[in-house]
């Protein structure tokens, strides 16, 4: 067993001796900055991740704003709120690209609470965005709906 393992001393000083130069050696970057680079590369995305979840809260409060809207809405708003609907289509569609992207790595491990706020804020869009339509697109031409909000 002891010559499997050491089959000259010589040998195994010399290929010792160039391992030990190989991992000693002064590399491009250090352990420590590719750490730091890593960690401030993090830092970048949770402020990242932090600010857009502050802009969906704000565009998710103008949707629920739009929604308690109870006065008549002429054809001219009609078609402004169909321009938010799509607007707000289309950034949901890059959220959640973005969201499929960040779930297939270690990031939601890394940063859960913080992750956790900007899905909850996606789906708060995706659901605005449903009702905005059922209000605006869908409600408002259902007679029904007009004649029993109209008793109250």
């Amino acid at each position: 067993m002891n010559s499997i393992l050491n089959p000259n001393i010589e040998g195994a000083i010399e290929k010792v001796a160039l391992l030990s130069y190989s991992i000693n050696k002064s590399e491009k970057k250090s352990v420590q900055e590719l750490m730091d680079s890593a960690l401030d590369e993090l830092l970048l995305f949770t402020t990242f991740i932090e600010k857009k979840t502050v802009e969906l809260k704000m565009v998710n409060d103008i949707l629920r704003a739009l929604t308690w809207i109870d006065e008549p809405v002429d054809d001219d708003s009609l078609v402004k709120i169909n321009m938010i609907e799509v607007i707000t289509k289309e950034i949901n569609i890059k959220i959640q690209a973005e969201i499929t992207s960040i779930k297939s790595t270690t990031l939601p491990e890394m940063c859960p609470s913080l992750l956790e706020k900007y899905f909850e804020e996606s789906e708060s869009l995706i659901e605005n965005i449903e009702l905005i339509h059922e209000i605006f697109f869908e409600l408002r031409q259902d007679e029904e709906f007009l004649d029993l909000v109209s008793k109250i």
